[in-house]
């Protein structure tokens, strides 16, 4: 799993709505929320507001009702998985998002 050091060293791109040290942000809680193994209280809103304005989700009302989808007891983490690999974001996004399904195929997804 990548470690601070190693995301911090991530050339990531400024966009218009998300900065570089932005996305180095949210790739942080990524990964803590997926070495967690998608724990509740490491699902932040950083993470919930990028999955659904940048990765194609819809909002599931809140960021409760997403993660009750996805992860929770009763969650399609697979349909998850699905909808990260084949998204087509804009390009601005590429980097990040390249980076979060990588953080998931390491971890066996």
């Amino acid at each position: 799993m990548l470690s601070s050091k190693q995301i911090n060293a991530i050339p990531f791109t400024d966009t218009e709505y998300l900065s570089a040290d932005d996305k180095r942000k949210i790739l942080k809680q990524w990964v803590m929320f997926c070495a967690s193994g998608f724990s509740h209280d490491k699902f932040t809103d950083r993470l919930y507001e990028h999955l659904i304005l940048h990765c194609g989700f819809i909002a599931h009302y809140d960021i409760d009702g997403f993660y009750c989808e996805y992860f929770g007891a009763y969650g399609y983490i697979d349909c998850f998985v699905n909808q990260m690999n084949s998204y087509n974001c804009m390009s601005c996004y590429d980097d990040i998002n390249s980076q979060m399904k990588s953080v998931l195929s390491e971890i066996g997804f």
